[in-house]
């Protein structure tokens, strides 16, 4: 919490509490891991799993911009194995 400022709302939330946040960092270190083993970036193996997950769950990522839209788009061609959504 030490990074945001006083009035930033996500100093209240517990997910930024310093050891929370260390927790979740180790996370994405994993996350990113993975991702690069599949040469994909992290957003796109996050997108990928989501879509894994079943037809009735659906991704809503946020695009403002273009390329990011088609990062996202990309998502949907990533295979991922059961090992790959277990990890």
């Amino acid at each position: 919490k030490a990074d945001l400022e006083a009035d930033d709302f996500r100093s209240t939330l517990p997910r930024f509490d310093e050891a929370n946040l260390a927790a979740n960092l180790k996370l994405v270190d994993r996350l990113r891991a993975i991702a690069d083993e599949k040469g994909v970036t992290a957003a796109q193996l996050a997108l990928a799993w989501v879509l894994a997950q079943g037809e009735d769950i659906v991704p809503i990522p946020g695009s403002r911009k273009i390329a990011h839209l088609d990062d996202n788009i990309a998502a949907v061609d990533i295979t991922l194995t059961p090992d790959d959504r277990t990890r």
